[in-house]
């Protein structure tokens, strides 16, 4: 956790500036639906996180999140590639990912892809390739930033971090000027390699329904094993909010709340 964030929390401003984001999420898309959303997802974070239930968040997110996405992907059509499309990398979405980053690392329970979707409504830059940019320098800056955050601040944010922090205790700083060699150059490989082999691979159609059930399937007995069954009626639960913003062409960021609102109470209580 950065300097920053703990000044917000001890002064308990963080609460206000979630609620604040709250507020932006339900103002562009002033509907009913929306704010309904908006309540049933802080009410069902909030009771999640009183809940003492293993993994409970990994529940709860798996359900707003991976399981609405894999049933209407099932029920959709066959997913085409275009691989004609030559358009350039632009460097103003990939900027986007790392701004993302930085106001993610800021405030707690912002998801990096929730701060894209305010970085691109603050610089009003549309369309899907864009976010496929600022989400891939995302990826980047997430890894390099949360270096960077573990070596200076001892915190990290990052699982690849986290995993080099519970290995290591603490790094000196050749240690991080090792790592930091070693992601750079990960980096150049991986996008060499996604370049040279991806036109190639999208050639190739592949009915992702049918390996859907086969997922599904997989995930609730994850979360059976994990979670219990009270884990698997949180996922559940959450999985019919997940739908409903799905069926009324809501933002998927605005489920984001379900972490915001727990968060925020549970500081203004403390």
């Amino acid at each position: 956790m950065g300097i920053l964030t703990k000044i917000l929390i001890k002064h308990k401003l963080l609460p206000f500036i979630l609620f604040i984001i709250m507020g932006y999420l339900f103002a562009i898309d002033k509907r009913a639906k929306t704010l309904e959303i908006i309540v049933l997802a802080s009410l069902l974070g909030l009771v999640t996180y009183n809940l003492t239930v293993k993994n409970k968040l990994t529940a709860l997110l798996t359900g707003l999140f991976g399981l609405p996405y894999l049933i209407t992907i099932y029920k959709g059509k066959k997913p085409s590639f275009n691989t004609k499309n030559k358009e350039i990398i632009e460097i103003k979405p990939a900027l986007v990912g790392v701004l993302a980053v930085l106001l993610a690392s800021i405030i707690p329970t912002l998801s990096p892809s929730i701060a894209i979707f305010f970085i691109q409504k603050l610089f009003n830059i549309k369309g899907d390739l864009p976010f496929v940019y600022a989400l891939g320098s995302l990826t980047t800056a997430d890894v390099v930033i949360s270096l960077a955050n573990f070596y200076f601040n001892g915190s990290a944010r990052n699982g690849a971090i986290v995993f080099v922090k519970n290995l290591l205790g603490k790094i000196d700083f050749n240690t991080f000027l090792l790592f930091l060699a070693n992601t750079i150059v990960s980096i150049i490989i991986a996008f060499i390699a996604t370049y040279v082999f991806a036109k190639h691979l999208i050639k190739y159609e592949i009915d992702v329904r049918k390996i859907k059930p086969i997922l599904i399937g997989f995930i609730i007995i994850y979360l059976i094993a994990v979670s219990g069954f009270v884990g698997l009626l949180i996922a559940l639960t959450a999985m019919f909010v997940g739908l409903e913003a799905i069926k009324n062409n809501i933002n998927y960021s605005t489920l984001g709340v379900a972490l915001m609102f727990p968060l925020a109470i549970n500081i203004l209580l403390s």
